[in-house]
């Protein structure tokens, strides 16, 4: 198989992640293959795919409960189910025959989808010509992830794979959810320690170094840098040694408060802030002919 097509909604990452790591193992091991992620909702009109993708993120964000109360519902056979499969009607005759032409001038051979949206329904449309698998990016499906009409499909987790073989669909793979390579291998503690201290040691070398610039004026090269950095960061500039430094500790002694490269960014964030506030309401406007000039 030369071109594959790996079908994803941008709602939220996940369906797009598993897409693309898919499209990782399909080239590793087809070197001379062409992979093509899609978004399916790039197939449907603007105000469609704004609607779809912009209420689920609200929703995800503002109101998860109420977003897990609509997809499960809709699990069921019910009103809301019913409401649900029209408004999948609709997408489906906006999107699928796009779709298919797009997949044809590219010379796709088969397709993946990694969302339910358009899935069963272009397995359909495809019987007896290209094959459309479905890969679960959960541990658990909804009805409309549960198809005969896929030429495959790859369960998230053996529950996945149970329910489909209890409405009788057979041609099923547990293989799990599809991960990208570089979190196949998880860091052993020894190695996210070694990895901490090698950060604690650049960080606590910056700090040091900074520490050196902010005291000491030098002349020629060294110089010019401590006055960029006064000129940059005024007396916060005295702070950045000591507050890189802290972070260095803390992450030696493997009690590091958050991430250390989001520490580091919260200190980076602090010293602007506090920076401008200096200007802002102790100098006011700053003299000199502009920005390049003052730090100069």
């Amino acid at each position: 198989m030369k071109t594959l097509a790996l079908i994803y909604a941008s709602e939220g990452t996940g369906h797009k992640s598993a897409a693309f790591a898919l499209r990782e193992a399909f080239l590793a091991a087809n070197p001379e293959g062409n992979a093509l992620c899609l978004d399916i909702l790039d197939f449907v009109p603007p105000f469609m795919k704004g609607l779809l993708s912009g209420g689920y993120d609200v929703m995800a964000r503002s109101a998860p409960w109420l977003w897990s109360r609509f997809y499960w519902g809709s699990d069921k056979r019910g009103g809301q189910a019913t409401a649900f499969e029209w408004v999948h009607g609709q997408f489906c005759r906006a999107c699928l025959p796009k779709l298919r032409r797009h997949l044809a001038s590219k010379g796709a051979e088969a397709a993946i989808f990694t969302h339910y949206f358009g899935a069963a329904e272009f397995a359909a449309m495809n019987r007896g010509r290209a094959p459309v698998y479905y890969a679960d990016t959960d541990f658990e499906t909804h009805r409309f992830q549960r198809s005969r009409e896929f030429t495959m499909s790859f369960a998230g987790s053996a529950r996945a794979a149970r329910q489909r073989f209890a409405e009788g669909i057979t041609n099923v793979m547990a293989t799990g959810v599809p991960v990208a390579a570089k979190y196949a291998h998880m860091p052993t503690k020894a190695e996210a320690r070694a990895k901490r201290q090698m950060t604690a040691i650049i960080l606590f070398a910056l700090g040091l170094f900074f520490g050196a610039l902010a005291l000491i004026r030098g002349e020629n090269v060294w110089l010019a840098l401590h006055d960029v950095l006064f000129g940059l960061f005024g007396w916060c500039a005295y702070l950045i040694a000591p507050l890189l430094i802290y972070v260095a500790v803390m992450a030696t002694l493997d009690r590091p408060v958050g991430t250390t490269a989001g520490k580091t960014w919260q200190i980076i964030t602090l010293l602007v802030l506090v920076c401008g506030a200096t200007h802002i309401f102790g100098v006011g406007k700053l003299p000199g002919e502009g920005f390049f000039s003052d730090v100069a």
